[in-house]
C-alpha cells in the first residue's frame, strides 16, 4: 500500500537509545577489567522481571517469551563466568537455547506481534481527514451512539489489550481504550487518562473520543481536530463490530498494510 504519511515517524523509544548507549560502555568495561560481563545478570533479571510484568498486564504472549529470553541471557551469563565448574556441554546446551530464544523475539518484532499500533491507528484516524482548520482543542468529543452488550465489550477490551491495539480500563459506567504507545503506561499503576488519547464507551451506549495534545501534534499539518476524533470513534466501533462477528483478525490485517517500522512506530 502507498502510503501518504499524515502523521510524523516516531522517535526510537527511551529504551532502545538506553541500550545503545549502554551496549559500548559494557563492552568496554568487559574488555579492561574482565567482570563486566557479569553486569548482564542483573540488567537481564531487571528486564525478565519487566516483560513478565507486561505480559501479567497485557497477556500477550511475545512479552513471555522476552522474559525467557532475558532470564536465559542472564543464566547464560553466570554459566560462563564460572565456566571452570561447570560441565561444557551445559553452557553449549543453554547458549543453543538462547540463540534459538533470541531468533524468537526477532521473529516477533518484525511480524508485528510485539508492536503496539498506535501510530496505525493515528494514521488511520487521519487516512480521510482533507480540511485544515480549528486545530487542537482541550476536550472529548461525542461521536454518537452504539448498542452494544457489556459483556461483549469487555471480551473485546481482553482482545485489544491482547494484542497491543489500546489498553483498557473497565470502569463501572463505562469501559475506556487508552491511546498510549509506551509500554511504561501499560507498566504503570496509574488509572486516570485524562492527558491520553482515549476511546470511551458508556453504558448508555455513548461513543466519546479525545486526542491529546502530543498525539495531536504528531500530525504533518493542523488537521480537523473533530473530524480527527470523529474518525478514531467510527474506527473503534468498526473494530468492535469486526470483533463481535467474530472476525477479530481482520482488525490485524487493517493495521498490518501501513507497514510502519516495528521498532520505532
Amino acid at each position: 500500500m502507498d502510503l501518504f504519511r499524515k502523521v510524523k515517524s516516531s522517535e526510537l523509544p527511551p529504551e532502545t537509545i538506553l541500550w545503545i548507549v549502554l551496549a559500548p560502555l559494557l563492552l568496554i568495561v568487559i574488555f579492561l577489567f574482565g567482570f563486566g560481563l557479569l553486569l548482564l545478570v542483573p540488567i537481564g533479571l531487571v528486564y525478565g522481571i519487566t516483560n513478565l510484568t507486561l505480559f501479567i498486564r497485557s497477556r500477550n504472549w511475545g512479552y513471555l517469551v522476552l522474559t525467557s529470553s532475558f532470564l536465559l541471557m542472564s543464566a547464560f551469563t553466570v554459566s560462563l563466568a564460572f565456566h571452570r565448574s561447570i560441565d561444557p556441554s551445559w553452557n553449549f546446551s543453554l547458549g543453543i537455547v538462547l540463540v534459538i530464544s533470541i531468533g524468537a523475539v526477532i521473529y516477533l518484532v518484525f511480524s508485528h506481534r510485539l508492536k503496539w499500533w498506535s501510530y496505525e491507528i493515528l494514521e488511520m484516524a487521519a487516512m480521510p481527514v482533507e480540511e485544515v482548520r480549528e486545530g487542537y482543542t482541550t476536550r472529548p468529543f461525542p461521536v454518537g451512539k452504539i448498542v452494544f452488550n457489556r459483556q461483549e465489550m469487555v471480551r473485546f477490551s481482553r482482545f485489544v489489550r491482547r494484542h497491543l491495539i489500546a489498553i483498557p480500563r473497565i470502569e463501572n459506567d463505562q469501559i475506556v481504550f487508552m491511546i498510549a504507545h509506551s509500554r511504561f503506561r501499560l507498566l504503570s499503576m496509574e488509572d486516570h487518562y485524562a492527558d491520553e488519547t482515549y476511546i470511551s464507551f458508556s453504558g448508555a451506549g455513548k461513543v466519546t473520543t479525545f486526542i491529546s495534545q502530543s498525539h495531536y501534534l504528531k500530525h504533518r499539518d493542523v488537521f480537523s481536530f473533530d473530524q480527527l476524533c470523529i474518525n478514531l470513534g467510527n474506527l473503534f466501533i468498526d473494530f468492535f463490530e469486526l470483533y463481535k462477528q467474530g472476525d477479530g483478525i481482520r482488525i490485524i490485517d487493517r493495521l498490518n498494510p501501513l507497514k510502519l517500522n516495528p521498532l520505532t512506530e
